[in-house]
């Protein structure tokens, strides 16, 4: 929360494109130290083996492309589109921006501790479902706000989800054998960051020619749609995940 307050005080001095561009450099700094940990031959090695199981998993695979989506146009949404329309939409400065993201922070705080007992009565599958859907709502929703308390309600709202997409990193980690969960999971956090290294020089240019309204429309439907992918996964529906650990 104090990161997110410090980091706002930015807003004013920092374009959406120069915030893009310093966001996919440390994106490739990130990816490219990651790689480089052990011997390059091991960690390419890792990488192919990783990404064969996850092809071969019909969950693993739905987990990995629902999260790569939700990740590339979600994160680009809450560091470049919310303070580009604090800024040139809602008239209002870093301060207001500060707290939005401190107020979300915060929500995600206290929606932690209710995750697991959620987990336990619907499902890890569910609890994510459920809040993918209702996040993609509330992005989309953005477009339509017009008042600073409005921002501030859709905050509070999406902190609470956030928390509820957490999940679906336990359901990766379920159906990964024990030998390849921990390069599963690196491989798609790697994954995850090369996605958002393209996506977000992307949305900061289209910010340069489009106000942020439509944006909020495209990202929410964007993820409302990854939600529904989840519904096509019989075991996320009906909440029945195996936890059997199977040979890669």
């Amino acid at each position: 929360m104090v990161a997110n307050g410090l980091a706002a005080l930015l807003l004013g001095r920092i374009t959406a494109p120069a915030q893009a561009k310093l966001q996919s450099t440390v994106g490739r700094e990130v990816h490219l130290h990651t790689r480089l940990v052990g011997v390059a031959r091991d960690a390419w090695t890792d990488f192919v083996a990783s990404l064969a199981y996850i092809l071969r998993h019909p969950l693993l695979r739905a987990l990995a492309l629902v999260g790569l989506v939700f990740n590339a146009f979600h994160l680009p949404a809450a560091s470049i589109l919310v303070p580009v329309f604090f800024r040139e939409t809602l008239k209002a400065g870093p301060d207001s921006f500060g707290l939005f993201n401190s107020i979300e922070s915060a929500a995600v705080f206290v929606a932690l501790p209710m995750i697991p007992w959620l987990a336990r009565r619907l499902g890890d599958g569910k609890v994510s479902l459920i809040s993918l859907v209702a996040l993609g709502v509330l992005i989309g929703g953005l477009a339509a706000v017009g008042q600073l308390w409005q921002a501030f309600a859709i905050a509070a709202l999406m902190g609470l989800l956030t928390a509820g997409v957490l999940p679906m990193q336990s359901l990766v980690q379920a159906v990964s054998p024990d030998h390849m969960r921990g390069k599963v999971v690196a491989n798609l956090a790697a994954a995850n960051i090369l996605l958002v290294i393209f996506t977000g020089p992307l949305i900061a240019w289209l910010t340069e020619s489009i106000t942020v309204r439509p944006l909020f429309l495209v990202t929410g439907i964007v993820v409302l749609l990854s939600g529904f992918a989840l519904m096509t996964v019989r075991e996320v529906r009906e909440g029945r995940v195996s936890t059997t650990q199977q040979d890669g």
